[in-house]
């Protein structure tokens, strides 16, 4: 094998590599997350409380251009018979933690009282506390 045809086999190898772990990292953390107790209501896990409120749900790990790691938990709210998108983002911290960053209402930012209302919300359908 030429020398180039190796280094470029070799980068081939590295880039795969890279993707790899990168989908296994992403997978492992979010699998991490959904057993994590909710902290609005603890009893149960952010699995538990996403299935029972929102349909068509997604988990998504991402990292921004500044190097910090994320969970989108997107899906969707029904009532009487429509569908609203929710988007409910989460920073996977350094400490292994995860912490509450940002939520949109069909694709609006929300307010730190909508936030408040939805979260207790969300636990309520979940619980019936």
């Amino acid at each position: 094998m030429k020398p180039l045809s190796r280094n470029l086999a070799a980068l081939g190898f590295l880039v795969t590599s890279s993707v790899a772990y990168a989908d296994y990292t992403a997978e492992l953390e979010i699998d991490r997350m959904q057993d994590t107790p909710f902290k609005e209501c603890s009893d149960y896990t952010f699995r538990q409380v996403m299935n029972n409120f929102f349909t068509e749900l997604t988990w998504d790990y991402l990292t921004s251009d500044w190097g910090r790691n994320y969970i989108n938990i997107d899906g969707y709210v029904e009532e009487e018979g429509e569908k609203f998108d929710f988007l409910l983002q989460y920073e996977v911290k350094s400490d292994g933690t995860f912490e509450f960053n940002a939520m949109e209402f069909l694709g609006k930012a929300k307010d730190d009282s909508f936030i408040i209302m939805m979260l207790d919300k969300i636990c309520y359908h979940s619980t019936g506390d």
